[in-house]
């Protein structure tokens, strides 16, 4: 754009599914010299969609089986067409069986509610899906609520599993805490590990609700090919015996391990003379790495121009065995 023109410049914004206020600042750049070479521009608006979802999502958040077995417990949402045209949402369906949803008419063609609970029980670990429903209007043809849920065992151990690493060159102690997520209080009992090398001690943090077990690894521990094993014993029926499987890290494929340098050996003469030979062969020819440094060095057939470092002597060559040293006679004698 030259000085004195003015036009309109196409700007691209993805909104997602924000709704709301927004402001933006965007800098631009042109080839005017001096200070009006960079123009700040301010965008602010109320954004808004089609078909808006509050909340964006059904999120039960973590819960035990018990807690999602209730009838109650359920996620609400608002659905609004902000449109002109009315909607009507039909093929009201989820991804996962787990949830159930119905909708309801608030305001007709206008405002709608999407009640989403557990149709079953559900197991243990992430529950997630999608809600999936038509609108019947143009601009947003379909509309997909996610929903998700953690159901959390009655008595969760933290890490699950304990790994210690190989060769442990110093005695450790490492943590387990255990967390009650009933409403009951639970007793913890019989608390023992399959290697007698591992001492456990536990501590009661929460009574009845959270307790940390602490593992004491000596030197050099080392589990059997299956591992080991602690396990302990809770009055919560859902998880009457917990078993926290205890292996070592085992090493990476291809990794290195140490071993001896082999012992040096002393070479022959003869074996010295050829290796000389063919060192003082690669001295004659060019080397290419030479000349990749400084193009325009020569070369002599002989001599080896070195650019890193000062040039050397070469050694004098040991006379072989059996044959006398060369004497070098004083010129003029």
């Amino acid at each position: 754009m030259q000085p004195g023109e003015s036009g309109k410049i196409p700007v691209k914004m993805g909104t997602g599914h924000y709704s709301g206020h927004l402001s933006k600042s965007i800098t631009v750049s042109t080839n005017v010299p001096g200070a009006g070479g960079t123009i700040a521009l301010k965008l602010e608006g109320d954004v808004w969609q089609a078909v808006e979802v509050r909340p964006p999502s059904a999120s039960f958040g973590r819960l035990t089986a018990d807690a999602a077995k209730d009838p109650g417990r359920v996620q609400k949402l608002t659905i609004v067409n902000n449109l002109e045209g009315d909607a009507s949402l039909t093929d009201v369906r989820c991804t996962n069986p787990a949830f159930r949803v119905e909708t309801a008419v608030v305001e007709p063609g206008k405002q709608f509610e999407l009640t989403v609970a557990f149709a079953s029980s559900p197991g243990v670990g992430s529950v997630a899906g999608s809600i999936e429903m038509s609108t019947g209007i143009k601009e947003s043809p379909t509309l997909s609520v996610p929903v998700n849920a953690y159901i959390t065992p009655d008595v969760e151990v933290m890490p699950p599993n304990l790994s210690l690493p190989k060769d442990l060159p110093t005695a450790s102690t490492r943590q387990l805490y255990v967390q009650n997520n009933a409403t009951t209080p639970v007793k913890l009992s019989g608390v023992e590990s399959s290697n007698p090398d591992l001492k456990l001690t536990v501590e009661e943090m929460t009574p009845g609700m959270k307790y940390k077990v602490n593992v004491d690894v000596p030197a050099g521990y080392t589990a059997p090919p299956g591992g080991d094993r602690i396990t302990f014993k809770t009055d919560n029926a859902s998880m009457p015996q917990v078993v926290v499987p205890v292996t070592q890290m085992a090493m990476a494929a291809g990794a290195p391990t140490s071993a001896s340098p082999p012992a040096a050996r002393k070479l022959t003469v003869e074996e010295a003379q050829s290796h000389l030979s063919s060192l003082k062969e690669e001295d004659h020819r060019p080397n290419p790495a030479h000349r990749l440094l400084n193009p325009n060095a020569p070369v002599k057939p002989g001599t080896v121009q070195r650019l890193d470092a000062p040039q050397m002597a070469p050694a004098k060559q040991a006379p072989a065995r059996g044959q006398p040293a060369a004497t070098t006679m004083p010129s003029g004698g």
